[in-house]
């Protein structure tokens, strides 16, 4: 799911998915998805003036396409499930975006991120 907008003079573009442990669907159509609108952004877009955020539950999935081919930036550096960086956000401007991840205050496996 991919919401766009603009506010002040930047255009936003956020992607929202989840990818489970044990999914259905084939994992390159995910990737092969991404790439293709991430691109089309680039394309499309005033590089300075757009935000790219990809944020998901990814699981085991390979995301690294998203650093190497597009140059976007993994902001989540901590364990957000056992000892495992499952919850990644990705973003084109590292220079306006930070995550922490915070324990949960239930007893919960996952942590949160903000």
């Amino acid at each position: 799911m991919w919401l766009t907008f603009t506010f002040e003079v930047f255009a936003y573009y956020i992607a929202h998915s989840y990818y489970p442990p044990k999914s259905n669907y084939i994992a390159s159509e995910l990737c092969t998805e991404l790439n293709k609108i991430i691109n089309q952004i680039n394309l499309t877009a005033t590089s300075s003036d757009a935000i790219i955020i990809v944020a998901d539950d990814f699981n085991q999935l390979n995301t690294s396409f998203l650093e190497i081919d597009h140059g976007l930036v993994q902001i989540v550096n901590s364990v957000t499930h056992w000892n495992n960086v499952l919850d990644r956000v990705y973003t084109n401007r590292l220079d306006m975006y930070s995550a922490h991840v915070l324990k949960s205050l239930i007893n919960s496996r996952p942590n949160t991120w903000l």
